[in-house]
């Protein structure tokens, strides 16, 4: 099912967060902005009917709001990054067209966005392997999961997304780690899963 035209601007926006290098990501983050999460904190998105907890040690900050001359239009989204654990979680949204999440809960639905998005990928980033995909329920939402590995910031990392659409508006989720920390990148896959 190819990539309804609606879905664009969030695809567009995740993938310049994925794009995001793991190296780099502490100076691309305005200084003023970012926080440091001694406790955790509460991650939520689509009115607080998706959301998770982060462990302690994460950083905060908003990106950038999104650009209606690029069709980003009132997308928004938060960069956390815990630069010991060299990870990454990014937290995106924005609204949809034409209330096109009211069939959220349609696997044919689910599995457009998420053919779309891995071809999206796969032309921003070269090396992109889709490595699973599966549905899931995330806060009772019916949620796309895609597994991947890529390279991103000069070196190989593990990524997983979770794509969910509800009324009016659509999230993406995604944890980045490094290749090599697969049991951290696990753990908070799971974390987000409230597992």
């Amino acid at each position: 099912m190819p990539l309804p035209r609606l879905f664009a601007p969030a695809l567009c926006l995740a993938v310049l967060c994925a794009a995001l290098p793991l190296g780099q990501a502490q100076a691309a983050r305005p200084a003023a902005a970012a926080s440091t999460l001694s406790t955790g904190t509460a991650v939520s998105l689509l009115g607080g009917k998706l959301h998770f907890i982060l462990p302690a040690g994460y950083q905060a900050a908003p990106l950038p709001h999104g650009d209606a001359a690029k069709g980003t239009a009132d997308a928004e989204g938060t960069l956390y990054m815990n630069d010991s654990q060299k990870r990454i979680v990014v937290a995106t949204q924005l609204p949809l067209q034409n209330d096109a999440g009211a069939a959220g809960a349609d696997e044919v639905f689910l599995a457009g966005i998420s053919e779309g998005f891995v071809t999206q990928q796969a032309q921003a980033l070269p090396d992109f392997h889709k490595t699973g995909e599966a549905q899931v329920i995330l806060n009772g939402l019916p949620a796309q999961r895609l597994d991947a590995t890529a390279s991103i910031g000069g070196g190989k990392t593990l990524t997983t997304y979770f794509i969910v659409a509800e009324g009016k508006r659509m999230a993406v989720v995604q944890v980045i780690s490094r290749e090599a920390d697969r049991s951290g990148h696990d753990a908070m896959v799971q974390r987000i899963l409230g597992k």
